[in-house]
């Protein structure tokens, strides 16, 4: 049985040698060591985390931020063994065929490899995650849950379409692979161990050492054949820019490419529906959340194309209760175990004032099917155009490693406004059209995104895949341009996000690597 071996503890003189580093042990980098060993290839994988999370290791994920507001960075990214998979909640969509295409509007080229190549890849993605294949087919994984498929809106507007996720139960990718990881004898797993430097030869062209460093001051040197950095999108490019000795500029960054184009999934609740008894049952959130799966209304591919957008998707969010009923129900738990005051009277009083609201804000999950909303609002969420601007860069500042922070700069485009603002201006006139609603509009604008728009902690697009090495880091193999030893996993080089999440992309992409990676040491 494999050892993990905890740089911190462990005599581990100043050099390791291996055939394969992988850095970073999160989906992508778990995957490809699981991948590559049962092809006999020997792997070290280098995780900068422990086995549970740490708070001066998650330190090391502190940044700057400009632009839209953010997240807290060293928050909404993990640094341990699993890495964000530990934070995922399970949503499995594979990217819709318009998710290849290129960005015209921004003359930027699409991915390099499109969805029927892909194909197989998804399908053992799907493997991995324990989920099965039926999301591809709503009407066929709605009827196994027992809904009439008859309401499917496509039936009746050739603008919408129904797309739904599936959701994997067995996320957590530390622990589910670390007894195979610990079990198997072609992978060695390093812990607490942050590579924070890569060292090219004297041409620019290789990989020849990365420098590692331990928070309790030990410095490592790792020798390989060859480098994949599974690290995360932000930390992926934030150790190419940092490896900037024989490259000005960092690493694959001739084009001024990385660390451009961060991408997130944007997603925001505005306007409400007030439905009529005709608006089918199926398309309520919380109803299917019991069903562990989630149909969301989507446009077609056609209109799509046709008003120049990228893709959209909404869900209905049942609200039962008025804000006010429903912040007092929420304060009421705490209020128990305070002593009476003012507070508790009031609270209680407000939510007496509508007890079925207050009712429906507890009992809402077995309730659903009795208990009608008093209205829908329309959470809607995108795809997010590639923008040059949002970028992730180096800050003056430096942690305890001696890296430099990572800057990360967001901000939407005149796309990103176009595209939410025709998603729901169609959902509500096709759903008004068909006697299903009322609708109360929001107009939406870039005050109004930049106001109220969230993140999913989905973090793309910052090496992106190109076979033009002026338009991006990596190839369509995911290998830095440039540099005959370097690749990329993981989201980073993802040229567009669609509107799913990006874990099972990410797997699926990854097992592509592995199988390029197999085919390369063959060869050789």
């Amino acid at each position: 049985m494999t050892t993990f071996v905890d740089a911190e503890r462990a005599e581990l003189g100043p050099v390791l040698d291996a055939d394969t580093c992988i850095v970073g042990a999160g989906a992508a980098g778990i995957t490809l060591a699981m991948d590559l060993a049962a092809r006999k290839q020997h792997v070290l994988l280098v995780e900068a985390g422990a086995e549970s999370i740490e708070g001066q290791t998650q330190n090391l994920y502190v940044g700057e931020q400009t632009g839209v507001p953010y997240y807290d960075l060293a928050s909404c990214r993990l640094r341990y063994w699993g890495g964000s998979s530990n934070h995922w909640s399970g949503y499995c969509r594979a990217n819709d065929p318009i998710d290849y295409q290129p960005r015209l509007q921004l003359g930027l080229p699409g991915w390099p490899v499109n969805g029927q190549e892909l194909a197989p890849f998804i399908a053992r993605a799907t493997k991995t995650l324990e989920i099965d294949t039926d999301f591809f087919d709503p009407a066929a994984q709605l009827r196994r849950a027992g809904f009439d498929t008859s309401q499917l809106l496509e039936k009746q507007s050739t603008a919408l379409v129904t797309k739904n996720f599936q959701l994997a139960r067995n996320i957590r990718f530390g622990p589910r692979f670390r007894p195979d990881i610990a079990a198997n004898p072609y992978i060695r797993p390093v812990e607490n161990l942050n590579v924070v430097k890569l060292v090219l030869d004297q041409h620019g062209r290789r990989v020849v050492a990365a420098e590692a460093r331990t928070l309790g001051g030990k410095t490592v040197r790792i020798v390989a054949r060859r480098f994949v950095l599974a690290a995360h999108a932000i930390e992926n490019a934030r150790l190419l820019l940092e490896s900037d000795d024989r490259s000005p500029g960092g690493i694959g960054n001739g084009a001024d490419q990385v660390g451009r184009n961060f991408m997130e999934h944007p997603q925001f609740q505005a306007s409400r529906m007030i439905p009529s008894d005709r608006f089918p049952a199926l398309y309520d959130f919380q109803y299917l959340g019991n069903f562990r799966l989630n149909a969301n209304l989507s446009i077609s591919e056609k209109l799509m194309r046709e008003r120049g957008i990228l893709s959209y998707y909404c869900r209905f969010m049942p609200v039962y209760a008025e804000e006010e009923v429903s912040r007092a129900v929420s304060r009421l738990p705490n209020r128990l175990f305070q002593p009476a005051s003012q507070g508790l009277f009031r609270d209680v009083v407000t939510a007496l004032g509508d007890p079925r609201g207050a009712f429906a804000k507890y009992v809402v999950r077995d309730m659903h099917r009795y208990v009608q909303p008093l209205y829908y609002m329309l959470e809607h969420r995108t795809d997010q155009a590639p923008n040059p601007d949002s970028r992730v860069t180096l800050a003056d500042k430096r942690d305890k490693l001696g890296q430099r922070l990572v800057r990360l700069h967001w901000d939407f485009t005149d796309l990103d406004v176009k595209t939410f603002a025709t998603g729901q201006d169609t959902v509500a006139h096709e759903l008004s059209a068909l006697g299903m609603g009322r609708f109360q509009l929001e107009p939406i604008t870039m005050d109004l995104l930049r106001d109220r728009v969230k993140g999913h902690y989905h973090h793309m697009g910052t090496t992106r895949m190109s076979d033009d090495p002026a338009q991006g880091v990596v190839d369509r193999n995911q290998k830095v341009h440039g540099v005959d030893n370097l690749w990329v996993a993981g989201s980073s080089v993802f040229p567009s996000g669609g509107y799913s999440g990006p874990t099972m992309m990410i797997v699926a992409m990854t097992h592509r690597l592995a199988d390029h990676l197999a085919t390369q040491s063959a060869a050789a």
